[in-house]
Parts: C-alpha cells; sequence; structure tokens
C-alpha cells in the first residue's frame, strides 16, 4: 500500500504558503484542529491551495444552503461512510454556541443528529440494504425502492430526545428491522436550553447477535443475544468517558434493543432525572438505578462526585458479561474499572410525577401497590405451569 506524508506543526510552520492556508482554515472553522486530509495535501501547496480555496466556497460561502445545513451535511455524511473519522473531530470541534451543536459524542449505527427546534428541516430516505422501505409519513407516501430515494420536508417539535428507527417486520429473519443497526438519536434543542452541564453524552442500548434458544420442558423458544453494547462497542472495546471531580454530565439513554428491557447503574453516583421519553418531568429526583423498557429514553444528569475508575453499565452480571458497559474515568486515576450492586433497585415512574395527583390515579396507585406486594410471593403453579390464580384475580384492597 502507497503512503502519503503528513505535515507536522512544524513542517507547516516552515513552509509560508501552507502555512498561510492552515492559518485560514484554523480561523474559518474557529478550531486548531487540522484532519489529515490537509495534512497530506501540504506535500503539494499549489494543490492544497485550490482545494481549500473550493471547499471554503463551497461550505462558507452564501448560497442555496446556509452554512448551518451544510455543517449539518458534512457531518452527516463523515459519520454515516465512517471513512474520516477527522472530519467527525473537526466538526465537534466547532463552538457549542452554534445553533446546532455536534453531538456526535456517541455514535451508533445512524449516528446523532441534532436539529433546532421549529425550524424547516430536510431528511432524504434511501434503503441501503437492497429492500423497499416504507415512507416516515402520515398518510403514507408509496414504498421506496431499492436504490430509489425520497426527501421529507418537517419542522421538529416538540423538543427532546427522540430517536429514529426501522419499521421494517422482522418475522422470522433476525438480521432485519430493530434486531439490526437501523437506529439512531434525533435530538431536538430546546430554545430554553441554558446548557448548564460540562459534558453531553448519547448512549444507546443494542443487544447483537440474536438467537433462539429453547427453554421449558415445552421446548419452547426465546431469543438470546450474543452481545450487548452501548451505541457500537461493547465494554471491552470502549473507549473510557473521562471526566473531573464536580463535573455535571448530562447523558441521553436510549434502549434500542428489540426484545430486552434494561436496568442501569453507575456506582457511588446518581441520576438526576430530567425527561422521560423526550419529556420534562414534572419533579425531578435523583435515583441510583435506571429501568428502560424498550424504545423509552432517559435524560439525566450526573454530578461526578465520587473519583475512580467505574463501571456504568446493567445490573444484570449476565449482560455485563456481554458487553453492556462503558468505563467512566476520573481525572488522575488509573486501573481497571470497578463496579459495585446498588442497594436497592429504587427505580419509579411515581418519583418524577406531581405529588397533588388526581384521587382516582392516587387509588389506582395503592391498588397496583397492594397487588405487587401480594402477588411477590410465587404461587403454586399447577396445570402446565400456569398459575391456577389467574392473572389479575384479586380482590380490591380494604379501606
Amino acid at each position: 500500500m502507497s503512503t502519503v506524508k503528513l505535515w507536522s506543526n512544524e513542517e507547516i510552520s516552515a513552509v509560508p504558503a501552507v502555512r498561510t492556508v492552515f492559518d485560514d482554515i484554523r480561523a474559518t472553522r474557529k478550531s486548531e484542529f487540522v484532519n489529515n486530509f490537509w495534512r497530506a495535501l501540504a506535500n503539494q501547496p499549489s494543490l492544497l491551495e485550490r482545494t481549500w480555496a473550493s471547499v471554503k466556497q463551497v461550505m462558507i460561502e452564501p448560497g442555496v444552503l446556509d452554512p448551518l445545513t451544510k455543517e449539518l451535511v458534512y457531518m452527516a455524511v463523515g459519520e454515516r461512510t465512517r471513512s474520516c473519522p477527522g472530519c467527525l473531530r473537526a466538526t465537534a470541534a466547532l463552538p457549542s454556541k452554534s445553533a446546532l451543536p455536534a453531538v456526535l459524542h456517541g455514535c451508533i449505527c445512524g449516528g446523532a443528529r441534532s436539529l433546532p427546534r421549529c425550524r424547516t428541516c430536510t431528511i432524504r430516505a434511501s434503503p441501503h440494504d437492497g429492500r423497499r422501505i416504507a415512507a416516515p409519513v402520515r398518510p403514507p407516501s408509496p414504498m421506496i425502492p431499492p436504490g430509489g430515494q425520497r426527501r421529507y420536508s418537517f419542522t421538529p417539535r416538540p423538543a427532546g430526545s427522540r430517536w429514529y428507527h426501522s419499521h421494517a417486520a422482522a418475522g422470522g429473519d433476525l438480521t432485519r428491522a430493530t434486531y439490526s443497526g437501523q437506529f439512531g438519536f434525533l435530538y431536538i434543542e430546546s430554545k430554553t436550553n441554558t446548557g448548564s452541564y460540562d459534558h453531553e453524552v448519547f448512549l444507546a442500548v443494542h443487544h447483537w447477535g440474536p438467537m433462539l434458544t429453547q427453554t421449558g420442558p415445552r421446548e419452547t423458544c426465546e431469543i438470546s443475544y450474543r452481545h450487548a453494547s452501548f451505541n457500537d462497542k461493547v465494554f471491552s472495546a470502549a473507549e473510557p468517558l473521562r471526566v473531573q471531580q464536580g463535573q455535571r454530565v448530562l447523558f441521553h439513554l436510549l434502549n434500542a434493543s428489540a426484545t430486552e428491557n434494561v436496568e442501569l447503574a453507575l456506582p457511588r453516583h446518581q441520576f438526576h432525572i430530567l425527561a422521560l421519553d423526550g419529556n420534562p418531568v414534572p419533579v425531578s429526583s435523583a435515583v441510583s438505578t435506571i429501568s428502560l423498557g424498550v424504545a423509552e429514553r432517559v435524560d439525566a444528569m450526573v454530578e461526578m462526585n465520587s473519583p475512580g475508575v467505574w463501571i456504568l453499565g446493567s445490573t444484570n452480571e449476565s449482560e455485563r458479561s456481554i458487553g453492556l458497559g462503558m468505563p467512566i474515568e476520573y481525572a488522575g486515576k488509573r486501573g481497571a474499572a470497578q463496579w459495585s450492586d446498588p442497594a436497592k433497585s429504587d427505580w419509579s415512574y411515581l418519583l418524577f410525577g406531581n405529588q397533588k395527583a388526581h384521587p382516582v390515579i392516587l387509588f389506582l396507585k395503592a391498588h397496583f401497590l397492594w397487588f405487587f406486594r401480594r402477588s411477590s410471593t410465587t404461587a403454586p403453579m399447577q396445570n402446565g405451569g400456569r398459575s391456577t390464580a389467574g392473572p389479575f384475580r384479586t380482590p380490591l384492597p380494604s379501606k
């Protein structure tokens, strides 16, 4: 394989023609980082100058698309093809005060997209696996054939953590639909978002390698998985999230698994819940565990106040063993990431609701709490494994 020399900063400074172009790149993009594409072109200063002039004309100067939309396309193409991580890093280095901050902190197969609220946006739908796909609008338009494409314009609302995913029916093919990696975050920025955090992290839970496993005496089958991950990295391959004591980290969590509910924890830390399924909660409460059903989303703030190297991961040991975890590393701390089970599973949706609930809601709350306490002991199983009591056959609690 042929290789091209990548110029260092010292070599760039020594050649005025190259230095001038690099200074302009840094000033235009408002970032000191210049990726290897330009460092390779520095071997031919005239080509470097012409290429940057062309890119600058396309990306910066006014046209049909504004610079913000151009940056979105630049980021989306770079992430989707995965051909140039430097492009992503350069985009992520743009000032966070822009109307469309880069959010590719944790790329999954679809990547994370951030859109400004109430601004008309356009997306392009195109099958990439040879299958026909349905249009993502109501009422539906005709199916998009393999190799075809369709554009949709819409106004993103409401603000919050959303996601996109395949709506295909898997049937008996466990490589299709939500078993696949055809999903991603779609985050709609709030007009009132003050950004009172130090890091913003998007993490999608997914289970990979589905297989049918025989269970029970009747030879029934269940779906099990070979791997589980945050985004596209299992624990052993994940880069640590590096933090400093006192920092506030905003986690956007999504359960993109096809079938599995998960419970997550970060030892010695609390999650301050801000939103459920993208909608702000009436009451922000702190919990030590987060329970995510399939397709559920949680936005949670974590104050980094327990130095060490920890595992953010599933409370289920078997899930952690197949990869569902991520190292959290404080500055100045090294060593293997540690896990300790939370003292209790304290997740409850009731913690985040208005305490002045309607009397009917209070009655249902009391009834179901009583029912679940009563059913916590295992009933005798007869008739081929079915409870003789039947589901929900229970008297109302006495007053």
